[in-house]
């Protein structure tokens, strides 16, 4: 309870590790294991409220309706739930709806994103509600030429940085 009140992404740190969030990010449910992957999280310099972010998606018409979003999660369960992971995520499914609101409020972040995709990235999205970008980067081994990728580009982007994914149960 206390978590949800700080946060919608702080309940799923609560046991960090791979998981689907719903309704505000207060349903955690665990998944089996991604297939390996290092992320590329490029910070902007600036901030964006949230509020603003989903007041502009409800302008752009963004919003999806229920039936779809049930199907996109049934997809995305099927996905990830099935068998015993180890599987990327597919890039239909790597996607972030209030994207496009981030961008209209502003468009700078289309440089992280550009960036992050030109660093070999397999997918690229924003954040939440932004401004941050992320870079997911598929398969073992890539922790190095991302961190390599975040030095470099840091330049440009200052708290540019490599994550590597914490396994469930590693707290």
């Amino acid at each position: 309870a206390i978590a949800v009140r700080l946060g919608a992404d702080v309940p799923s740190q609560l046991a960090p590790g791979p998981s689907i969030g719903t309704g505000a990010g207060e349903r955690v449910q665990p998944i089996p294991k991604l297939e390996d992957h290092t992320l590329l999280m490029l910070p902007a310099t600036f901030g964006l409220a949230t509020a603003d972010v989903y007041r502009e998606a409800d302008r752009l018409g963004l919003p999806r309706s229920a039936d779809e979003l049930a199907s996109l999660r049934s997809e995305l369960e099927a996905e990830v739930l099935d068998g015993d992971g180890g599987r990327a995520l597919p890039e239909r499914l790597a996607v972030n709806d209030l994207q496009p609101a981030a961008l209209s409020l502003r468009p700078e972040i289309g440089e992280a994103l550009a960036a992050a995709s030109a660093a070999g990235a397999d997918a690229v999205l924003v954040c939440g509600s932004g401004p941050t970008v992320m870079g997911i980067f598929w398969g073992p081994d890539r922790f190095l030429a991302v961190h390599e990728a975040a030095e470099e580009l840091r330049g440009r982007f200052p708290g540019a940085l490599a994550a590597g994914v914490v396994e469930r149960g590693l707290t």
